[in-house]
């Protein structure tokens, strides 16, 4: 149960980042990086002792959904300033 909420964390983190249009990859390469970045920090939740992967917490929720958010931004940035440095606009 508490492995769905991280999933559900990281979709949520995922469809709050693609309403911004700086700097987007493709939707299948925010959702393998959002849905990742989610599980790990819920894997880190559990090694931490807040939630587990089969019980239900919210602050293993929200700490996989700021996760899952901070990693596709600092992607978004890697790939702006990557852009930026080619002189091409994202």
């Amino acid at each position: 149960m508490g492995i769905g909420i991280w999933l559900v964390a990281g979709c949520g983190a995922l469809l709050l980042a693609r309403l911004a249009r700086t700097a987007r990859a493709p939707w299948w390469v925010d959702a393998l990086l959002a849905v990742s970045a989610a599980i790990a920090a819920g894997l880190a939740a559990t090694a931490l002792d807040f939630g587990g992967w089969r019980e239900p917490d919210w602050r293993a929720g929200s700490f996989a959904f700021l996760a899952a958010l901070g990693a596709l931004g600092l992607f978004r940035l890697i790939r702006l300033l990557r852009a930026r440095r080619r002189g091409v606009q994202p």
